[in-house]
């Protein structure tokens, strides 16, 4: 893999590219994006992961939400799609689910704010 996370420090994430530069430039150029996409995906889960709840009972408004469990869902990035688990939440009343990390992430359609602004 060309493309390793070295250490992750508090909220940040420190990584090691490696990127061959033999060849044609047009190969080249592709195998550079291709890793540039690879760190922004990787960089991405990470700031999604971030986003989530740890699954403990949170309060919407005025109502108490329980987390149902954590549920696969892919997001896409301005570097691609990045499908990852997360948790959804409902009230003892039941009704609309409700996933913090759509909501602290501003996601739009499943969509990252800057893709969303890029379409």
């Amino acid at each position: 893999m060309a493309v390793q996370i070295i250490s992750t420090q508090n909220d940040k994430l420190v990584f090691q590219v490696e990127i061959p530069l033999s060849g044609n430039i047009g190969v080249v150029e592709d195998k550079i994006q291709k890793y540039c996409n690879e760190l922004g995906n990787t960089a991405t889960e990470h700031l999604l992961k971030n986003l989530d709840t740890d699954g403990s009972p949170i309060m919407v408004g005025n109502k108490s939400f329980s987390s149902k469990g954590t549920t696969r869902k892919m997001y896409h990035t301005p570097y691609g799609d990045v499908s990852i688990e997360r948790h959804v939440y409902q009230s003892s009343q039941g009704g609309k689910l409700y996933c913090p990390l759509d909501v602290n992430g501003r996601i739009l359609n499943g969509a990252t704010p800057k893709y969303a602004r890029m379409l």
